[in-house]
């Protein structure tokens, strides 16, 4: 599925050329404070079919420890798309999508770390932790 995304200001522009794998509801702490939101939903997509079309000197790099870089636009601040440590892919912020509600997240992860006043009601499958590489490697393939 081929989409269009940015940041906030529209000074970064990207197309994803690509399938979206393992749409995700991510609910830990950095996620939330990171985006001010109970929980942040993203996929990992292969990092050969994300293309910025536009500001591509406008993204900026946090990172947060081996192997990772939260990657956000440095005139408005959205967050992007994060670099991880699994080869081939980066984990991209539906949010920043045109149409994110054509990507459909298959699962939580970091439940552990939740809002407690938060109520997952939906019957997707619920992860304490990040599922392990092992895991998502299955996951992918699957």
């Amino acid at each position: 599925m081929k989409q269009n995304g940015s940041c906030l200001c529209g000074e970064v522009r990207y197309e994803i050329d690509s399938d979206f794998k393992l749409a995700m509801n991510c609910h830990c702490g950095f996620c939330r404070k990171a985006h001010a939101a109970p929980y942040v939903t993203a996929a990992l997509v292969p990092l050969k079919g994300l293309n910025i079309t536009r500001g591509e000197s406008k993204v900026k790099k946090y990172s947060f420890g081996k192997e990772k870089n939260r990657c956000f636009c440095s005139k408005c601040g959205t967050r992007l798309f994060n670099e991880i440590p699994f080869p081939g892919f980066v984990s991209l912020m539906l949010g920043t999508l045109e149409k994110p509600e054509l990507v459909e997240p298959r699962f939580h992860v970091n439940t552990r770390s939740k809002l407690l006043t938060l109520e997952i009601i939906d019957s997707l499958p619920q992860y304490d932790e990040f599922p392990d590489a092992a895991e998502i490697g299955k996951m992918l393939a699957g």
